[in-house]
């Protein structure tokens, strides 16, 4: 029986497009156990081929993957940006009803109004990061494989992976 050699790792660039066979984790990606609770580090290469999926050191055999799943989710609450807000609307009330009997303090109270404005903003900014995560189900157990902030990638991280599972006869 002749077995075909694994695919040659390569790793990805920013500028260099995702392959079929390889990807590397860009732009904060990151990827974990979930019953190990190890954080893989940036740039570790992530490998899908006939026989295993291979993420960093972990690999799970693609015959023994029952299902792959993707979930996404929001890392960040909303909480401070609505606490930021608040008061900024607050010191804004508060500086222009003094604008008339305190000037200097209607100016204090109108700049931290500013001040958490911005907080409110970057606080916003936050609430639209999204990061999805790849799960992998076998029968015994779910992982989390790996989890980054492009939808592209790991939408093709999970095509590469369906793609081999169908491509293998069920083993009992």
């Amino acid at each position: 029986m002749h077995r075909r050699a694994p695919p040659a790792r390569r790793r990805c660039a920013l500028v260099t497009p995702v392959t079929a066979d390889t990807w590397t984790e860009m732009a904060m990606g990151w990827a974990a156990s979930e019953s190990e609770g190890s954080k893989m580090q940036l740039g570790t290469t992530v490998s899908v081929d006939d026989d295993f999926a291979r993420f960093g050191n972990k690999s799970y055999a693609i015959n023994k993957i029952n299902s792959v799943e993707v979930r996404a989710r929001k890392p960040f609450g909303e909480g401070p940006m609505f606490a930021c807000g608040i008061l900024a609307i607050i010191c804004f009330l508060s500086g222009l009803s003094q604008l008339t009997a305190n000037t200097s303090g209607a100016l204090v109270m109108v700049l931290l109004a500013g001040l958490f404005g911005f907080f409110a903003y970057k606080a916003w900014q936050k609430t639209q990061i999204v990061e999805y995560q790849l799960f992998l189900m076998t029968s015994s157990s779910e992982a989390q494989a790996f989890v980054t902030r492009d939808g592209r990638e790991v939408q093709a991280l999970r095509d590469r992976i369906e793609g081999a599972m169908a491509r293998k006869p069920v083993t009992a």
